[in-house]
């Protein structure tokens, strides 16, 4: 990696940058070199950045890349922001502002691409430091044969297919023996000359399934020849919770729903959240986030699933600010892989930028919306006259956040509800209690609201909120 040490220089050429096409010169698929195209500063001109990944470049479609950023005369308390493209087209966020120095990558098509660092100090900073450093991930499909390579998941394979000119490809996959009915995966359009990849669950452990692909065209399908995958075995540190089939699927089963989404209201230490089994009870999938940089969570509520195969889950980090406060709202693949991710820190500058409230823990349910963006139930705190009596209360903001998690709309209940409504049955959070509403800084306080979920309403476009302790 060539790192460019005269200021004038970088912002000369970043500037070129800008004017011109939009496109970063010197792409090749098969270039090796890291290279740090430009590192551009406002106000920190001493500060230099720096980015390596711990597998050098070319990767394969499917490798996990930590990058790590290096930061030479600095400020101290550095935030980082990590975004990625594909060479010419805009920037997403993959991983918003934190303390954090490094971030994981696995990208699932080939091509060039472009990692962006942004560095500031603290989360309300302004001026920034940043640089750019390009990369190339290579198709794991050399002939005519689809490749199927194991995941870190030993549930989940990752199916390659060799690029298809017209129509659409889909993964089909069925356990071995006595040849049940085929399942799919989505539909991916076919691109020529670009592999299409799968992140393929759904399979028991240690079990052996047949996988093809097939490729629609003009109301023709072909199929490829099957091969042969293996599933691994759970490791013992992942350990599930003890639960019963009260009815198990029979003659009448629909056989094409047979996937149960699992959140356990506790699950505790090495118990996967979430995770998915079949009707028999038999796990198929699990996400362990102890694996994943995320401490055990003490209450299991917020996840939920996405089209197109991927999980919405939030978690606890080590930098929590709160016993329990579940601080970190992450979007994954199938394979486990990161693919966006916020924090607690990050979301509360921006309200606080907005002139909202802060909110202390993410809570309960986070969805995705229509048009691509996510809402988030946060929790909040204020104290409240009661009768001429300052209460501590326990409220609820809904927060909406945009592809690139960044906060775009705020509803806090203090501001539209009345507060004089208390909770029903007059509950009361007390400290060191389980339950979600204690990752407030002070306790006692009366759990006002506790809203357990949040949805959109195709009717009127508005969202809907399942309000417990007001019901």
């Amino acid at each position: 990696m060539l790192l460019l040490n005269s200021l004038r220089a970088m912002v000369r050429r970043a500037s070129a940058r800008r004017r011109g096409s939009g496109r970063w010169p010197g792409r090749g698929l098969h270039s090796r070199p890291l290279i740090l195209e430009a590192l551009e500063d406002r106000r920190l001109l001493s500060c230099v950045l720096s980015l390596e990944p711990s597998k050098g470049s070319p990767q394969l479609v499917g490798d996990q890349v930590i990058w790590t950023a290096t930061a030479s005369n600095c400020a101290k308390d550095l935030v980082y922001q990590f975004s990625v493209r594909p060479s010419g087209d805009s920037f997403r966020v993959a991983r918003d502002f934190s303390p954090h120095n490094t971030f994981a990558w696995s990208p699932m098509q080939e091509g060039s691409y472009d990692i962006h660092l942004i560095a500031k100090e603290g989360y309300q900073g302004t001026d920034t430091v940043s640089a750019f450093v390009s990369d190339v991930v290579n198709s794991r499909v050399t002939g005519s044969g689809a490749v199927i390579t194991s995941m870190s998941n030993p549930l989940v394979a990752l199916y390659s297919a060799p690029p298809c000119s017209d129509g659409t490809i889909a993964v089909e996959f069925r356990p071995n023996g006595h040849q049940p009915q085929w399942r799919s995966t989505d539909v991916l359009p076919c691109e020529p000359g670009q592999s299409r990849n799968f992140l393929t669950a759904g399979m028991l452990p240690d079990a052996t399934y047949q996988m093809r692909h097939v490729v629609t065209s003009h109301h023709h399908s072909w199929h490829s020849s099957p091969l042969a995958f293996t599933t691994g075995a759970i490791p013992s540190s992942v350990v599930f919770p003890s639960f019963t089939v009260v009815q198990p699927p029979g003659p009448g089963s629909d056989l094409d729903r047979d996937m149960l989404f699992h959140q356990v209201g506790r699950p505790g230490p090495g118990v996967p959240y979430p995770f998915v089994t079949d009707l028999t009870g038999q796990v198929t999938w699990y996400y362990d986030p102890s694996q994943a940089g995320l401490l055990p969570n003490l209450t299991g509520a917020g996840a939920s699933l996405v089209p197109g195969g991927k999980v919405l889950v939030v978690g606890v980090g080590s930098d929590a600010p709160l016993p329990n406060s579940r601080n970190i709202l992450r979007e994954i693949d199938l394979g486990g892989n990161p693919l966006r991710e916020t924090n607690l820190a990050a979301v509360n500058a921006q309200l606080t930028a907005l002139e909202h409230d802060i909110i202390h823990s993410f809570t309960h349910d986070v969805q995705r919306l229509p048009n691509g963006q996510t809402a988030v139930i946060g929790l909040t705190e204020r104290t409240v006259n009661i009768d001429g009596t300052p209460i501590d209360y326990i409220g609820m903001m809904i927060v909406v956040l945009d592809e690139n998690l960044q906060v775009t709309w705020a509803w806090d209940a203090f501001d539209h509800l009345d507060v004089n409504r208390g909770p029903v049955l007059g509950e009361v959070t007390q400290p060191g209690s389980p339950e979600p509403s204690a990752a407030v800084p002070r306790l006692p306080a009366v759990d006002w609201l506790h809203i357990n979920a949040v949805s959109w309403s195709s009717a009127d476009g508005n969202l809907v909120l399942s309000i417990r302790h007001q019901d």
